[in-house]
C-alpha cells in the first residue's frame, strides 16, 4: 500500500482524508510511515545546525 504524504493541500487530497480513514487502513499507512522514518540515514548527513547554533549542555 502507498501511503500518502502529511499535508493534503500539496497532493490535492480532501482536508478530512486521515480523519474518514478506516482503522486498519490508518494503521497500515501508520506502520509505513514508521517505517520510512527509520529508514532515514540523519546521523551519516551534516548537520548544518552545528555551524549556526551553540547548543547547551545541562
Amino acid at each position: 500500500m502507498k501511503c500518502p504524504g502529511y499535508y493534503p493541500d500539496t497532493e490535492n487530497r480532501p482536508e478530512r482524508y486521515w480523519r474518514d480513514m478506516d482503522d486498519d487502513t490508518f494503521k497500515a499507512c501508520e506502520r509505513e510511515m514508521h517505517y520510512r522514518v527509520h529508514a532515514l540515514r540523519t546521523l551519516s548527513r551534516p548537520n548544518i545546525m552545528a555551524e549556526k547554533t551553540v547548543y547547551a549542555s545541562y
